[in-house]
């Protein structure tokens, strides 16, 4: 009897409920069989201000517009929703929109494409610097902001918001082509700026060790032992260093294409520099001592690269002098020991770069579903360089005083020291896209010839190695394997001819 009481009493208020929603409903909006209300969304939102029966049967989406729009966007929004009669809504029907309209000129006068490149970059954490680059490079590009218009028009507010910053949630809206090129072309601009940011730093720090090496390779001079004949020599050196993986020439379009731009590291860090010299030495008669000299230079020209490294354009020009002075610590007929200190100056430049297709997988969504977005990518860095350098060295090795039947001079000896190396770089790297589309049904937009801010390092370092290396002169030929510990990189010294005298 007690819970039929309380039931009564529920039903009771329940019904009364209704009816005072119905009477208010009745009373605040007198087309009780319901109608359509059109305007901007700013119009709409104050007609429910004074209708607020109407904004209890909202649906979240458009409540979020509404809640989540600056006033200047919704002027530039035209809606037009549908209400459902009073006894609907008591039945639980919502308004509905029935038509949606934007006016992009207006819209995009509110919320720039600089404002949507903003939303992106700062969920991503980029610096300052390098927003402000992007912003200032692709902000006032005529094609993006038209393509950014021509997007508007598949989206509401609240949509485009949401997908700058979430990109994937693309798909939950809409597989519009403009859309897709827009959202696809802006990300992958901004990252492919913002990799060839990293890769600045990171090639800077690679291309050091290279060049602290490379002003030490090539100390072949020419066997001399001291207070031994021949009394000099004078030779032509043909050098070169060398990764010690070599796979890392081939640049991987697969690698680039998903985003690892270490791969464009690992190919400029390998790219060998061929050095061509005439070297020379000469005993200091009957003192212990002798002193040697090389000069010459860098000749990586672009044609002698396309023979062996066909995806990479690579070109490299330098000089380069050196001294060495070597004293004489022990010798007997078959072996010697010396030490050897030698000091060079290396400068030069090298540019490097590549241009190709790529698909480039921007991929979205849960699925992983892509904007088949293809892009021509052109990357060019412009490196120069100067370096000073000091190698002390043990050598000890193998070397008879009489000359071998047949063979006349024969000789193989070890070296192991350390280098040091002061050195001043410059690096520049420039990214372009001659074209982006994306590879999907119905799209007609191409966006070309985009060009990015560059990236720029400069300043000086020390760098220090540890070498050893292996000789071998025989006949009037004579040829040197050094290998560097800290940077594992080979160098290979070939003197196709050497002169005694």
């Amino acid at each position: 009897m007690k819970n039929t009481k309380i039931m009564t009493i529920f039903f009771m208020l329940f019904f009364t409920s209704i009816a005072k929603l119905q009477a208010e409903l009745v009373d605040n909006y007198d087309t009780i069989n319901g109608g359509t209300v059109s305007g901007t969304l700013l119009d709409i939102e104050g007609f429910i201000s004074t209708n607020p029966a109407i904004g209890t049967v909202l649906p979240q989406d458009i409540k979020d517009i509404l809640n989540n729009t600056e006033d200047g966007i919704k002027e530039s929004v035209e809606i037009t929703i549908s209400i459902p009669s009073a006894t609907d809504m008591i039945l639980g029907q919502t308004v509905g929109i029935t038509d949606f309209n934007v006016n992009s000129d207006k819209f995009v006068e509110q919320l720039k494409y600089t404002d949507i490149l903003d939303l992106y970059m700062n969920e991503r954490g980029y610096s300052d610097p390098l927003k402000q680059n992007i912003k200032d490079f692709i902000g006032e590009n005529q094609q993006l902001n038209d393509l950014y218009k021509k997007t508007i028009d598949s989206f509401n507010p609240l949509q485009l918001i949401t997908v700058f910053k979430n990109p994937a949630d693309i798909l939950n809206y809409t597989t519009n082509a403009a859309a897709l090129s827009f959202i696809g072309t802006s990300l992958l601009y901004m990252e492919a700026v913002n990799g060839n940011y990293q890769i600045a730093s990171k090639a800077v720090d690679r291309l050091k060790t290279k060049f602290a090496n490379i002003s030490t390779a090539g100390e072949n001079y020419g066997l001399l032992i001291p207070m031994h004949f021949p009394l000099g020599s004078l030779g032509i050196n043909v050098y070169s260093d060398f990764p010690a993986n070599i796979n890392k020439l081939s640049a991987s379009d697969k690698d680039i294409s998903s985003g690892n731009y270490d791969v464009v590291l690992d190919a400029i860090d390998a790219v060998p520099l061929p050095y061509l010299q005439l070297v020379g030495e000469v005993n200091t008669w009957t003192a212990p001592f002798s002193l040697g000299f090389r000069v010459g230079g860098l000749l990586g020209f672009k044609e002698l690269y396309k023979m062996f490294i066909t995806d990479l354009d690579i070109q490299s020009f330098g000089f380069h002098a050196g001294l060495e002075f070597k004293t004489l610590i022990y010798r007997n007929s078959w072996f010697f020991t010396d030490l050897r200190l030698n000091a060079n100056y290396d400068m030069g430049y090298l540019d490097f770069g590549f241009n190709n297709t790529f698909y480039y997988p921007v991929q979205m969504g849960e699925d992983k579903v892509d904007t088949g977005l293809v892009f021509n990518g052109d990357f060019r860095s412009k490196t120069k360089w100067h370096t000073f350098s000091l190698s002390p060295k043990l050598t000890v090795g193998f070397k008879s005083q009489e000359k071998i039947p047949y063979i006349h001079y024969f000789a193989l000896y070890f070296s192991g020291g350390v280098d040091l190396t002061y050195g001043l770089l410059s690096y520049q790297g420039d990214i372009k896209f001659p074209y982006i589309y994306a590879n999907i049904a119905g799209n007609n937009d191409t966006i070309k010839d985009l060009i990015a801010p560059t990236a720029q390092s400069k300043g000086d370092y020390f760098y220090y190695d540890y070498k050893v290396s292996a000789t071998l002169d025989i006949f009037y030929q004579s040829l040197t394997v050094e290998y560097y510990i800290r940077t594992k990189r080979f160098a290979i010294t070939f003197m196709p001819f050497i002169f005694k005298f």
